[in-house]
């Protein structure tokens, strides 16, 4: 009558269907089966494959999954772990076309047909991998993507906030990061010579380092620390010899120098009590082209403040004891000239002038003292000679009164014949 056997049947032998089979409560007399040749059909299907093994032979039973079994359940085809009650592979309906796909080389592919390395991925926006730590060992909960786009190749920590720690911008060059095998780290270059290299070779290789916080403060952008003398080299490949290398320096005395490693000597050394002492001149700028607000100043003026410009001898509180120096305070300096950018200090080009300036009153005072003193000599020299003047018309008036004398003499001698 076409109905369900009322007993189980058992072949003992070989079952050999020559065409196709349908297994199931609802399968139909005249069954269409199209390319089927093993049919499964009722609701709630599952292909079982239990092992009855004993000893030390596998025994873990599978089980081929269509569907959930409950009202609105998921639709999905999966391979379940029977024994265990997992399924460690399911694939959902309504996935897309090539989803997985895995060629005749053993290469995988997710949205390709065709894949072209071992795992291709293709997607119409951000293939992405992600990689999730969840609590199911007791670690904390963290979740990684890796993915592309046309923009950029980037990590992104998803946890926290979808920041992106490490990003690659679509056309980046060849080796733009690098990582030797020596762990020594190229940019720009497969051949790095240095823990950190930095090449290039269209003129635009730049290091540049900037803090973005809006709150104001000291920070130490760059930091070298050494157990020993601590060096930075500039060196110009354009310049032959002297000058082609110079090497900043920390000694191990703690003073900080600069060093022409061409000619070897130290050009400059700035000391950790502040003392500064050059190979060769100091050269200020002075040049007119550079300046604004030129006055002219009263040399006679700038010297009467020299000349109470308190000067004395003096060691510095942090230099050794036993160095002398002499000169002016520098609140002292700053309230007779105002000169310079602060009343703590004195640039030696202000004091050079000062130097100058009184040096010209000194001379315009010097000056007008010999003016003095020849204007003085000229009327002492008047005085002496209006005393010679004096002195003949009194030798001319003794003589014409001699005379005088003589005439009355004569005059009463012939009066008295």
């Amino acid at each position: 009558d076409g109905g369900r056997p009322t007993e189980d049947l058992v072949i003992s032998d070989d079952l050999i269907v020559a065409f196709n089979a349908c297994v199931g409560n609802d399968c139909a007399d005249g069954e269409v089966f199209g390319s089927d040749t093993l049919r499964l059909k009722e609701n709630n299907l599952r292909l079982h494959f239990e092992d009855t093994s004993v000893g030390g032979f596998p025994t873990t039973d599978w089980r081929i999954v269509a569907n959930d079994s409950l009202s609105g359940g998921a639709s999905y085809l999966a391979i379940e772990d029977a024994s265990a009650g997992r399924q460690p592979f399911r694939v959902q309906a309504n996935a897309p076309a090539n989803a997985l796909m895995v060629d005749n080389s053993g290469r995988i592919g997710l949205g390709t047909v065709n894949p072209t390395a071992d795992l291709h991925i293709v997607r119409g926006s951000t293939p992405t991998v992600r990689l999730e730590q969840n609590i199911s060992l007791g670690f904390i909960p963290q979740i990684w993507e890796v993915a592309g786009n046309e923009t950029s190749f980037f990590v992104r920590d998803t946890t926290s906030g979808a920041r992106l720690p490490l990003r690659i911008r679509s056309g980046a060059p060849t080796n733009a990061v690098y990582i030797d095998s020596n762990g020594d780290v190229g940019l720009g270059t497969s051949s790095p010579d240095a823990s950190l290299d930095v090449r290039g070779i269209d003129g635009s290789t730049q290091v540049l380092i900037t803090e973005l916080s809006r709150t104001a403060g000291t920070r130490e952008l760059l930091s070298m620390v050494n157990n020993g003398r601590t060096r930075m080299a500039l060196e110009n490949t354009a310049v032959a010899g002297a000058g082609s290398k110079w090497v900043y320096d920390v000694n191990n005395n703690g003073n900080f120098a600069i060093i022409d490693t061409t000619d070897g000597p130290v050009e400059m050394v700035l000391s950790n009590s502040g003392n500064m002492t050059i190979a060769g001149t100091l050269t200020q700028n002075s040049d007119r082209n550079t300046k604004t607000d030129i006055d002219a100043v009263d040399p006679s003026q700038v010297l009467d403040h020299v000349l109470t410009l308190p000067i004395s001898t003096w060691s510095y509180i942090h230099g050794d004891p036993d160095v002398q120096h002499l000169g002016p305070m520098a609140q002292d300096f700053y309230a007779l000239f105002g000169l310079g950018e602060t009343e703590t200090g004195i640039a030696t080009i202000d004091v050079a002038g000062v130097a100058l300036a009184a040096i010209q009153g000194l001379d315009a005072k010097v000056a007008a003292q010999a003016a003095a003193i020849a204007s003085q000599r000229a009327e002492i020299a008047s005085l002496k000679m209006e005393n010679a003047e004096i002195a003949q018309l009194k030798a001319e008036n003794a003589a014409l009164s001699a005379r005088l004398e003589a005439i009355e003499a004569m005059l009463r001698e012939r009066s008295d014949r």
